[in-house]
């Protein structure tokens, strides 16, 4: 049997005295895990609590530049390990590197403050990438 901290017991967290400073969030959730074995069983989404505070606010800001920070220096290293596979693959193998790597390095926002900003940022640069798309494509070397 395994060895567990003093006050501990397997799979009947109700029944154990907890140690010092030690508190059950939801006795709900606790009998859930005993239960279904799933630690995740009692998670339900937490309601609109309206306006995000100041510190949600900047966590989503932080969060942004996380993600557009990761996401420059993801770019290259994706693109060099795409072109090392593609030497030793096929071109379908280095670019699928690319997705792996890029995805792998690139920080996603986890708070909805951090995926809202996002998106906002995203909306707003979209008429920039279009614009620069037909600027490019009216170039003359791209003329009949």
């Amino acid at each position: 049997m395994a060895h567990l901290p003093e006050g501990f017991t397997l799979d009947k967290p109700m029944q154990a005295d907890l140690p010092v400073g030690f508190t059950l969030d939801n006795q709900q959730g606790a009998e859930n895990v005993a239960d279904s074995g799933n630690i995740n069983a009692d998670l339900r989404p937490v309601p609109d609590a309206g306006e995000p505070s100041l510190g949600q606010d900047l966590l989503g800001v932080a969060e942004v530049a996380g993600t557009v920070v990761s996401s420059a220096i993801a770019e290259p290293i994706a693109g060099l390990s795409g072109i090392v596979s593609a030497l030793f693959g096929d071109a379908k193998s280095g670019a699928d590197t690319v997705n792996l790597v890029k995805d792998a390095l690139t920080f996603e926002p986890r708070t909805k403050e951090g995926k809202a900003k996002l998106k906002a940022v995203g909306e707003f640069i979209a008429p920039v990438g279009e614009g620069l798309q037909i600027l490019f494509w009216r170039l003359p070397v791209h003329r009949n």
